[in-house]
């Protein structure tokens, strides 16, 4: 209820306010259903709204409980992956070996390629496990979260499936590669580094000093995804033309080498 009247997002939880006296009018839910401050409920963490859309009862007793009751807490889970485009069969990703030499920039979900062109980009499964032929044309971007310092990955349509329940890249992998774990798949190939977290100063002062470098514009205050694409040159115009040079001009075992790939790139970038 505090969160209606105070904070930076009032109107959102306004809104959820309304919907869970809504539900608690109706006997839907009781009032002690709702265990986070922010209105979230039962094993799903469902907000009041997500509760109005996507709870299921799974046990068939007529009611909801995502408390108590297992089965209602999966088929409600089951209901708001199939409603956000999880498609059954399909994975949410997979870890890869990097080549020697990819652009950090290669890295964004606003960069979607075929598994068949990742794969002549010189990235292969870890642990050298096979992609089955009737993934090649399935679109993925390339998600590396420590950057050079940890495991890349190829995430596939149903990684933003997962992430519109928690908008979190690191949230949807951990839960993706758990959901493989507990389905016999191994861990982490390569493995993290360990590496210090950047301070609120540390990143004040990356700005002070991109700012000095004349990149200008509002940055955010936490590093990310848009602070790698702001302050590496973008290939623009020739993303579509560098692919096609690629592919006519070399023959499959060299599209492996990746020092072989990153020269044409550098060469169509810059040129």
């Amino acid at each position: 209820m505090t969160l209606a009247y105070v904070g930076r997002r009032k109107e959102l939880f306004r809104n959820e306010l309304l919907i869970a006296l809504k539900l608690i009018q109706n006997g839907t839910i009781n009032a002690t259903a709702m265990g986070s401050f922010t209105g979230a409920m039962g094993h799903t963490q469902f907000e009041p709204s997500d509760f109005e859309k996507f709870a299921a009862d799974g046990d068939g007793d007529g009611k909801i409980d995502l408390e108590n009751s297992i089965p209602d807490a999966l088929a409600s889970a089951a209901k708001q992956l199939r409603d956000y485009g999880w498609k059954p069969g399909k994975q949410w990703g997979f870890e890869v070996r990097i080549p020697r030499g990819l652009i950090c920039t290669e890295a964004s979900p606003d960069l979607k390629r075929s598994l068949a062109d990742w794969l002549d980009f010189g990235l292969m499964p870890a642990f050298g496990a096979g992609i089955s032929r009737n993934m090649l044309d399935d679109q993925a971007w390339l998600l590396l979260p420590a950057g050079a310092y940890g495991p890349g990955f190829l995430a596939l349509e149903n990684f933003q499936a997962l992430r519109q329940y928690n908008a979190s890249d690191l949230y949807v992998l951990f839960v993706g590669n758990l959901a493989d774990r507990i389905a016999g798949g191994p861990a982490f190939e390569r493995p993290w580094a360990k590496l210090q977290q950047f301070s609120s100063r540390d990143v004040e002062e990356i700005q002070m000093l991109l700012s000095k470098k004349k990149f200008s514009g509002r940055w955010p205050t936490r590093l990310s995804l848009a602070t790698r694409h702001r302050t590496v040159p973008k290939r623009g115009r020739h993303s579509d033309r560098l692919l096609a040079v690629e592919k006519s001009s070399r023959s499959p075992a060299q599209f492996q080498r990746g020092e072989q790939v990153q020269t044409m790139r550098r060469r169509l970038t810059h040129g």
